[in-house]
């Protein structure tokens, strides 16, 4: 074998081993580098919360010319109200009140062709409220709340029932976790599903962004009209795709 053949031999296995080096170190750089292939998904999680405590408002009012004894009328139906509650199994410590409140009750009156009129005072109406708070009977208010007002109506007393406010005692940091937990495992599946429909594997997690919470209200609680009440939370979430 010649010298000239000889260094043929070697260059080529120089070259193919070259080539070889170039390809395993360029896979390795590929693996290394995230994919900038990303899906985004929505994860979603509803709960239904029933209500464990109830609200219930009363008002009491009676209207006369004379707002002393429009006063005492109110004072009355506060007093019967109150024992018809504690009767029917209420703890007086739950009943709450609120201050009275005095209006005066006017008509307006034409004085001359020219339109000039004024204001004539023709009673007075006096009202308070009465609240039912913090209670976990709820059968009991709902019962209450259905046969109040002719109740009332039959011992004479000037009342209306309001409607009952139903919520569950325990606020928003005790259920968000959870709700979120959910919302986030609702979003790893409809991801896997995008990734796998696509020929693609799911990769790591890029970006995770909290959306809303509804059906909480102001104060951070569960409530309303209902005994029952629907919850959801939302999530955004970013993931590669390899």
């Amino acid at each position: 074998m010649n010298q000239k053949y000889q260094y043929s031999i070697l260059g080529f296995f120089f070259a193919f081993a070259l080539i070889c080096s170039t390809y395993i170190f360029g896979q390795a750089i590929i693996k290394a580098v995230p994919s900038s292939q990303v899906v985004k998904v929505r994860g979603v999680s509803e709960r239904i919360i029933k209500s464990d405590r109830v609200n219930w408002g009363i008002k009491i009012s009676n209207t006369n010319t004379n707002p002393d004894f429009a006063y005492s009328l109110t004072e009355d139906g506060i007093g019967i109200v109150k024992k018809f509650l504690t009767d029917k199994g209420i703890p007086s410590d739950r009943i709450h009140f609120a201050p009275y409140n005095k209006e005066q009750l006017t008509k307006r009156r034409t004085l001359d062709k020219l339109g000039n009129y004024e204001y004539k005072i023709i009673g007075y109406k006096v009202s308070r409220r009465l609240y039912v708070k913090n209670f976990n009977n709820l059968n009991l208010i709902e019962k209450l709340n259905q046969e109040f007002d002719k109740i009332m109506e039959k011992k004479g007393v000037s009342a209306q029932s309001l409607s009952p406010y139903f919520y569950y005692s325990k606020p928003m940091g005790y259920i968000k976790p959870d709700l979120l937990k959910e919302a986030a495992k609702n979003a790893y599946v409809r991801a896997t599903i995008v990734a796998e429909s696509s020929g693609s594997k799911l990769g790591p997690l890029r970006a995770a962004r909290q959306g809303a919470f509804n059906g909480f209200s102001d104060d951070g609680m569960v409530g309303g009209s209902t005994r029952e009440h629907r919850i959801t939370a939302l999530v955004t979430v970013d993931y590669a795709l390899d």
